[in-house]
């Protein structure tokens, strides 16, 4: 008895798709593992708090394709800008960024994903706005290191696809954390 050709393409199809998916899988953990060895081996040596600081922001915002990172301090509502990676201009205009109390008591309990299509923080993307930049998601992490002194991180993104940032929020955290590591080693 011979088999179904039909049933046999079908079997092969399946078989492909998934060594397709498994392929995808292993070249993002390529990709993220890169990043990772990428961050490391550029703040190995660099021994200035602001330098190794700017390599991370520019490392993630070149690897993984997002437009602008932000290193910020806070002063009481306002998150200000101390150092700032933009890969659509050679430096920017953003200098603070204003957020509501209801905002800070959310990161105190971790990340604060925002995306555009909510009025509810448009003051944040109107503070982020630039020439050549309008962001439609914002990631704002925050960071305490090992003297306590608390940092956030702001990542903005102009991509349609707004879930972006959730599909790399721990890739991103794992470079903070080898970052925080770096610095801490400082002192």
């Amino acid at each position: 008895m011979t088999e179904d050709p039909y049933k046999k393409i079908n079997e092969l199809e399946e078989k492909i798709s998934f060594l397709q998916a498994e392929n995808e899988s292993m070249a993002e953990r390529a990709e993220e593992i890169f990043l990772l060895v990428m961050v490391s081996e550029s703040i190995r040596e660099i021994n200035d708090r602001s330098i190794i600081i700017d390599t991370v922001l520019e490392k993630i915002s070149i690897l993984k394709d997002i437009p602008l990172c932000c290193y910020c301090s806070r002063n009481r509502n306002t998150l200000t800008v101390q150092l700032a990676y933009t890969s659509f201009a050679d430096n920017t205009t953003i200098q603070k960024i204003k957020l509501d109390e209801n905002a800070f008591n959310k990161l105190q309990n971790g990340i604060l994903y925002l995306v555009r299509d909510n009025n509810l923080y448009e003051e944040v993307f109107k503070s982020l706005n630039e020439k050549n930049f309008e962001p439609r998601s914002v990631l704002i992490i925050p960071h305490k290191s090992i003297s306590n002194k608390l940092s956030y991180f702001i990542f903005a993104d102009n991509d349609e696809d707004t879930n972006r940032f959730s599909e790399i929020i721990t890739l991103i955290h794992e470079v903070i954390n080898i970052m925080s590591d770096k610095l801490d080693n400082l002192y």
